[in-house]
């Protein structure tokens, strides 16, 4: 839409006010200092003087300012931005004038960085009360130009294998008008906790008595399995493995004293529906309490699976 010429005219006027050099420094660009990413006639003029007419104020000349980023905008950006909106009227400024742009920003510090890959590790850590962790990082991050305002940090994790590997944050800041900046961190994690440990050697598929076992605090980062803290919770199991004296225990060093042996006969119940039945079948492997097997009836070769539910006794699984 073409302006009639006053209001053309007065907004070429208004745009070469803006531009104008400072008093005393004559060939040198002003600079003008924005919060946002865009800048706009109304930016410009608020800092040097000019005042188009209000219709031009929101004309954006220059977009996608990086937080502390410098942009020089001369006279020429800016008639030619003017042109692309239709202002054909609106003259010609004068050859040399200019601006230099800058974004305001402020610093998100390594620290903050850090503390937001360690934060994500440790929801991921599911620590025990009273479990200590560190995470270390092998190597501190450069701080990052952010834009003014609110910005948040948002952090996925990949983990290791075992606690004490290497884990790896990828964080991402972020502000609400689009701005976004990856940062990888890379950590060493050392977890401390309670652990129960053996007292002596304990060889294979021995059960254990509460004098084998004493409580104590351990790195627990190298460990497989998750670690068993009380004695309560070695009920009804035994060594999966020899063990020798300070030995940490862990659901991967203990497993279920079997209540169902290999080739024995077992009774098996069934449920369906309001009707129950019952039938000697034969245990095709060792099982604990809760454990599944495999079972089938004497002279048959057909298997089904069964839950162990007491010394020689299993529940057969029925598929609804």
């Amino acid at each position: 839409m073409r302006l009639v010429w006053p209001v053309a005219l007065g907004l070429a006027l208004g745009v070469a006010l803006a531009l104008a050099p400072a008093p005393g420094a004559e060939g040198e660009a002003r600079e003008v200092e924005v919060a946002g990413s865009s800048v706009r006639v109304r930016e410009l003029a608020a800092v040097c003087g000019g005042q188009p007419d209000s219709r031009g104020l929101d004309l954006v000349i220059a977009a996608d300012l990086r937080p502390g980023e410098r942009r020089l905008v001369t006279a020429a950006d800016i008639r030619a931005r003017l042109s692309d909106l239709g202002f054909s009227d609106c003259g010609r400024p004068a050859a040399g004038e200019a601006v230099m742009v800058r974004r305001s920003a402020r610093v998100l510090s390594a620290s903050e960085l850090i503390a937001a890959g360690e934060a994500a590790i440790r929801s991921r850590l599911q620590l025990a009360p009273g479990d200590e962790a560190v995470a270390s990082p092998l190597m501190d991050p450069h701080p990052l130009l952010a834009p003014l305002g609110r910005v948040s940090m948002e952090a996925a994790v990949r983990s290791p294998t075992l606690p004490g590997g290497l884990w790896v944050a990828e964080i991402t800041a972020r502000d609400d008008e689009g701005w976004s900046m990856p940062v990888s961190i890379r950590y060493r994690v050392r977890v401390t906790g309670d652990v129960l440990v053996t007292r002596r050697s304990v060889a294979r598929h021995e059960a254990f008595a509460e004098g084998d076992v004493t409580r104590e605090r351990r790195d627990l980062s190298a460990l497989r399995g998750d670690p068993i803290r009380s004695f309560a919770e070695l009920a009804g199991n035994r060594a999966a493995r020899p063990a020798a004296a300070g030995t940490p225990l862990t659901t991967e060093s203990v497993e279920s004293i079997p209540l169902v042996h290999r080739g024995e006969s077992v009774s098996a119940t069934a449920r369906v529906g309001a009707v129950r039945a019952a039938a000697p079948v034969v245990a095709l492997s060792d099982g604990g309490m809760g454990d599944v097997i495999r079972v089938r009836r004497a002279g048959e070769r057909t298997e089904f699976p069964a839950r162990v539910s007491g010394p020689g006794q299993v529940e057969v699984i029925v598929s609804p």
